[in-house]
């Protein structure tokens, strides 16, 4: 009896601390965005990624997690996760822009912000510029197109 309870615990335990094991769908369909996202010299529109998936977001994010080559994958991944969803997906991207170990993402991020609403632009690069990789920020966002995410460098000027 102590052998069973102890043998059931010890199952109990390693279940809990083992990454759950992904569904075959969800590897296919992963891994069918990978080989698309993976062309060297073609990229795909994003759009065309959208009947792959009926999580789209979540793959596209698994894939910037877990993809290291080619290191293309993750980048475009994001720019698709901004181009569809940017509007929806406002706190995902504001962590991005956070996280001290994505530089490279704050710069993906910043080359995609024209693109969205300038509302929703301008709250990204708020969180941006209070993020540990605010230097980067500032000479990209004087260029913007939209004056509200410009207005935030801007200094007023002070009447004599």
């Amino acid at each position: 009896m102590l052998t069973s309870l102890l043998a059931l615990l010890c199952t109990q335990v390693a279940l809990a601390t083992s990454p759950p094991i992904p569904h075959p769908q969800d590897v296919a369909r992963r891994d069918k965005l990978r080989r698309m996202l993976s062309i060297r010299d073609s990229t795909p529109a994003c759009a065309t990624l959208s009947p792959i998936s009926d999580r789209l977001v979540t793959d596209l994010q698994w894939l910037m997690d877990h993809v290291e080559a080619p290191p293309w994958v993750g980048v475009r991944a994001a720019q698709c996760i901004m181009q569809l969803h940017g509007e929806n997906e406002i706190e995902r991207i504001k962590r991005w822009v956070q996280d001290p170990d994505k530089k490279g993402l704050v710069l993906v991020v910043l080359g995609e912000i024209d693109e969205l609403a300038p509302l929703t632009a301008r709250t990204i690069v708020e969180a941006a510029l209070i993020g540990p990789h605010n230097d980067l920020v500032l000479p990209r966002i004087e260029k913007s197109i939209h004056p509200e995410v410009r207005a935030l460098v801007q200094v007023p000027e002070v009447s004599p």
